[in-house]
């Protein structure tokens, strides 16, 4: 996804190597690769076709999030890498914050989604098929889904997979025939092809591209990822009102009070970000009077400030 996003080539004349080219700006300056998302639609969609090993390779010790206190949506985030990292600290970790979260103002999509991880914590495999057909009906009535939610839920196949692979038992109580929203017919054509490259047909690539495809090797001339960078917050002003709002502004949704920041500075405010959104969010942190700095750093795992 971050190749096609910041490295196709709209004209490409020669191949894969155009095809995969920096895009350049109207300076002429490349655009550098960013290191690939670990949100749930990329990594579950991986697994929703039982790729395991590729999600695996994007969340390898990572976060998952950025923002220092999570919302719903960040924490299944969070809780999803942690399966894939088969992280079992950062599981229980996560697991208890689900249980002191009051799912009286989540969604309930995402309450089915942090219900199920917990009971896969717990080895539950009837409340993770109670949990996981809550979830394939809640998307299912929502309004304002994707195109992609109308025909099949990634979310609910990835998870599926994800456990199924962790332990065949988790899974066992759910029914992988039940009619649609499930895709029974889906789920059966991913068991009948494994994920691997050996069945398709790659003659017509060019040399580049099948190293790319095929072999999932990356070539020398293909940049490598920028490195990632934290905004640390050093101190606030809690009567400031425009720094106390510009905190606010950034914790998304969370129900957590702002003044949880701002009472457990010096903290890692936001992680795993790329160097010119660091620089960015940096800034207008200290614009509203905040004292903040960015530090290049290490992706790692979620705790909780």
């Amino acid at each position: 996804e971050r190749i096609c996003e910041h490295c196709f080539n709209p004209r490409p004349a020669d191949g894969a190597k155009a095809a995969f080219s920096p895009v350049t700006t109207n300076r002429q300056q490349p655009v550098s690769i960013r290191a690939p998302r670990t949100g749930r639609k990329v990594t579950l969609a991986m697994c929703a076709v039982g790729d395991i090993d590729l999600a695996r390779r994007v969340a390898k010790g990572r976060r998952g999030a950025a923002s220092a206190i999570l919302n719903p949506v960040e924490l299944i985030q969070v809780a999803t890498v942690a399966w894939l990292n088969e992280d079992r600290e950062t599981q229980e970790i996560v697991v208890k914050e689900i249980q002191n979260t009051s799912m009286k103002h989540v969604n309930p999509w995402e309450g089915a989604t942090l219900l199920t991880y917990c009971a896969a914590y717990h080895n539950d495999a009837a409340a993770i098929a109670q949990h996981l057909g809550e979830l394939l009906t809640s998307i299912q009535k929502l309004r304002n889904k994707t195109d992609i939610s109308h025909v099949i839920n990634l979310d609910a196949h990835g998870i599926y997979r994800l456990l199924q692979n962790d332990s065949p038992d988790l899974v066992e109580a759910f029914d992988v025939t039940q009619s649609f929203p499930w895709d029974a017919e889906v789920h059966a054509w991913c068991d009948e092809h494994p994920v691997g490259t050996e069945s398709f047909d790659f003659r017509s690539l060019s040399k580049e591209l099948h190293q790319i495809v095929a072999k999932r090797k990356m070539p020398a001339w293909l940049p490598k990822p920028e490195a990632f960078y934290h905004v640390e917050l050093l101190e606030v002003d809690p009567s400031a009102p425009d720094a106390i709002e510009a905190i606010d502004g950034k914790l998304s949704y969370s129900e957590h009070d702002p003044m949880t920041i701002v009472d457990a500075c010096p903290l890692v405010f936001l992680h795993e970000y790329d160097q010119e959104n660091a620089e960015r969010t940096c800034s207008r942190l200290v614009a509203n009077g905040c004292k903040a700095k960015i530090v290049r750093s290490k992706p790692g795992p979620y705790r909780p400030i």
